[in-house]
């Protein structure tokens, strides 16, 4: 208890705005992406509903499969009571508490050691990454349970028991819904190789390693874990598994792009200097590579953490130091991506060859180094006289160390200064072989060369000693080396564990209490003014921007009910990508045309939000603050008939048809498959086609139409799961107009229903509630096999 009251001080201090005036995040993707997804989940469920599926993002989405939201995620779950701006806040509070804790019964179940299980607690909840990385929620929430995990398998191997194997394949499995695929995935891949080599190492006598028995339970006890793990998470990953598949992603990353977001060599000297390339609080914050990324780039530990980290690599002997050093070095190599050949390998893996962002292994790197700072902190306080020489050893290169490092923070002002030209080279060398025309760096070389002129004067700025992102790290270096050197000279000294807690969580807190900046509550809720025009307006249609804008609030549409024909996603639709570039060109050239782009009326684009001025009697004004609103007077409704249909052997095909200007989406629909036509059960004739949409969830479409034979085209996303029922029988959907969805309705009067309902989602479902049910059986119910 007392442990969950530090470590929510903790929290109220780091975010104290947040906690005691209820104020909210404002950065990055909280207020774009992860709120607004939030807010509509909590909204449907609210009214009994799974929000599967969106009609407001991407011509429709499915929100569910994408994982962001974590939607069955036990942590939210428990917050459906509250507001969705208070539960948002409740999650930031309770996940650092949550991981603080975990990671405090882990290592002291590892050290029997209460302030070393503290110290790894503090180090690994209020990190530099954790803090960072607080604008993405569903990352935090899959991290933290690795701790829990680990400790389970220990006590799985301690005591052969399986109770403990099931609870790590619980806490694993809770860690996939959270709904970051990539850290889960990591997590689960550092649990297992941990399996094998604390089970290998901690073998009876009786059973050596090649024994039949000893590979049968190593096996089994894989399986185990892996099977819960799978199973209870089986409801999320087979819905995502499915999208990945209609995604980007499908076919693996080129490395290029999958190198994006490494982690430059320089930025090793964050370990000492976290800000170093800067800080949020700082206007002018941040001037190293991926400045858009900069946040995924921190891996703070606190100085006094990392001394001691160090300590245990250099004095201790046994496999959890082995594995912990082992697990950080790699993972910091293989974070450094293009600038380490360990990724090259990784990425033709198969499932990491869909991964980018390489950064993402620091979560492992701040997690190991969190264990090993309160291993050191154990072996320093335990005083073994078999380590006397190796603590000798390492006291005397700490203060070396130390002492070169107070010299270089002296003299590197000056000297870089000095060096200009050889520093000036050196980086024209570095954007030759690793920037230019590389990922997503596509500018001119003299661009990058520009930049690199102006950060020099930044680097010679932040180099001396006097700069206030130096001297209070190489203050904070001195005092940790002298802590350090006391707990050596009188290591049973009482007060010794309070001071090291105290001394490391001033550091974390001077780094992290001005990262993330908040704002009162109703932020959120701030409606741009382009939405009080479309709300006057009660039909069915979608905006866009022009030009084409992927941070147009990206999650808005959520918060405010309208429909955009874009989304920000890791997982988005490969064809939704292809069709939105071939519209590019269109929207960004609208300035210059007067008339429609019968691609436009096509996706149903009502509003348009420019700074532009359109001309032509096809756009009507109906907004002039700052920016401008039009209507599209010739815009299709979202269901219409087409009478006639043109096969096209291809999808590149289709995307050339429906650029051509010439194109008449109202006549012709453009289908990849040659239909079936139903026969009527009782003919009529209509004097005219209409449609009628008479009902539009997110879900369930529902449609009358009264047709004399042709297509009925719905302009929302075609994708697995949707059905479509005529008169209440089932016809199969046609993909028309390269995404979209038709199905063929004969001369008369129709009810039209097309609904979404994934076989993956209830495959998955049904999975996760009988491995759910196994394992209350199992775990409450000892005869049912279990020791």
């Amino acid at each position: 208890m007392l442990v969950c009251v530090v470590l929510f001080i903790m929290v109220a201090l780091v975010f104290d705005h947040l906690v005691s005036l209820g104020w909210v995040l404002y950065s990055g993707d909280v207020w774009m992406q992860y709120y607004p997804a939030k807010f509509y989940t909590y909204l449907l469920m609210k009214q009994g509903h799974l929000p599967l599926w969106t009609p407001n993002l991407s011509f429709g989405y499915p929100f569910f499969a994408e994982a962001q939201a974590g939607v069955l995620y036990p942590l939210h779950l428990a917050l459906l009571p509250f507001s969705p701006t208070a539960s948002f806040t409740l999650s930031v509070v309770l996940r650092y508490i949550i991981g603080g804790l975990f990671m405090f019964l882990y290592v002291r179940h590892l050290t029997q050691n209460r302030w070393a299980a503290f110290l790894s607690g503090l180090a690994f909840s209020f990190s530099g990454y954790m803090i960072a990385q607080v604008i993405h929620e569903n990352l935090e929430n899959a991290l933290i349970w690795l701790p829990l995990t680990l400790l389970f398998l220990d006590k799985s191997l301690c005591r052969n028991n399986r109770r403990a194997l099931i609870g790590a394949g619980l806490c694993m499995g809770i860690s996939f819904l959270a709904g970051y695929f990539y850290i889960s995935l990591l997590a689960l891949t550092t649990a297992s190789v941990y399996y094998v080599f604390v089970h290998t190492n901690a073998r009876p006598p009786e059973q050596p390693k090649g024994s039949r028995s000893f590979l049968m339970r190593l096996s089994g006890g894989l399986v185990l874990f892996g099977c819960i793990t799978v199973g209870i998470a089986c409801v999320q990953l087979l819905p995502n598994y499915e999208l990945a598949q209609e995604s980007t992603r499908a076919g693996g990353l080129d490395y290029q792009t999958s190198t994006q977001v490494s982690v430059p060599p320089f930025h090793l000297i964050c370990f000492l200097f976290p800000k170093f390339f800067g800080h949020p609080s700082d206007p002018a914050f941040y001037w190293g590579m991926w400045k858009g990324n900069f946040h995924d780039l921190v891996f703070y530990i606190g100085i006094l953490p990392f001394l001691l980290a160090l300590a245990a690599l250099s004095i201790r002997r046994d496999r959890h130091t082995l594995f912990f050093g082992i697990l950080a070095i790699l993972s910091l190599g293989l974070a450094m991506g293009q600038f380490s050949p360990l990724w090259y390998i990784w990425n033709y893996l198969p499932v990491f060859s869909m991964m980018r962002n390489p950064a993402r292994f620091l979560s492992l790197v701040i997690f190991a180094g969190a264990i090993l700072a309160g291993l050191g902190l154990d072996t320093l306080l335990k005083n073994i006289p078999q380590d006397a020489g190796r603590r000798s050893r390492y006291a005397r290169l700490l203060l070396s160390g130390t002492a070169v490092i107070g010299v270089l923070a002296l003299i590197a002002g000056p000297l870089v200064a000095l060096a200009r030209p050889t520093v000036i080279a050196t980086g024209q060398w570095f954007i030759d072989r690793f920037v230019y025309n590389r990922s997503i760096h596509q500018h001119p070389k003299s661009h990058y060369y520009d930049m690199l002129d102006q950060e020099f004067d930044i680097l010679a700025a932040v180099t001396r000693i006097d700069h206030p992102y130096v001297y209070p790290s190489v203050l904070l270096l001195c005092v940790g080396t002298a802590a350090v050197l006391w707990i050596v000279a009188r290591p049973k000294n009482r007060g010794i564990g309070p001071a090291v807690i105290v001394l490391a969580a001033a550091d974390l807190f001077w780094f992290a209490h001005d990262y993330n900046f908040t704002l009162p509550p109703h932020v959120y809720d701030q409606k741009p003014a382009y939405f009080n025009v479309m709300e006057k307006d009660a039909g069915i249609f979608r905006y866009s921007s022009a030009p084409l804008e992927t941070s147009l609030r990206n999650y808005d549409p959520l918060l405010f009910g309208q429909m955009w024909v874009q989304v920000k996603s890791p997982l988005q639709l490969q064809r939704h990508v292809q069709l939105i570039e071939t519209l590019r060109p269109i929207m960004n050239g609208l300035a210059s045309t007067t008339v429609s782009h019968p691609l436009i009326d096509l996706l149903n684009i009502k509003y348009i939000v420019t700074g532009d001025s359109l001309s032509g009697s096809w756009a009507a004004l109906r907004l002039d603050e700052g920016g401008k609103v039009y209507e599209n007077l010739s815009v299709m409704p979202r269901a219409f008939i087409t009478p006639e249909a043109r096969i096209l052997p291809s999808p590149q095909e289709a995307l050339a048809v429906l650029s051509d200007p010439a194109f008449d989406p109202r006549k012709t629909v453009l289908l990849e498959k040659t239909p079936v036509f139903p026969s009527p059960a009782s003919p009529t004739s209509v004097d005219s086609d209409s449609v009628r949409i008479t009902g539009y969830k997110p879900d369930l479409v529902e449609i009358e139409v009264r047709s004399q034979g042709g297509f009925l085209v719905l302009t929302d996303t075609w994708y697995p799961g949707w059905k479509a029922f005529v008169d209440g029988v089932e016809h199969p959907i046609l993909r028309a107009n390269y995404l979209f969805r038709a199905v063929p309705v004969a001369s008369g009067l129709h009810r039209v229903e097309f609904r979404y309902e994934p076989l993956t989602f209830r495959v998955g479902a049904l999975i996760s509630a009988l491995t759910l049910a196994a394992v209350c059986l199992l775990l409450f119910f000892p005869r049912a096999g279990l020791r």
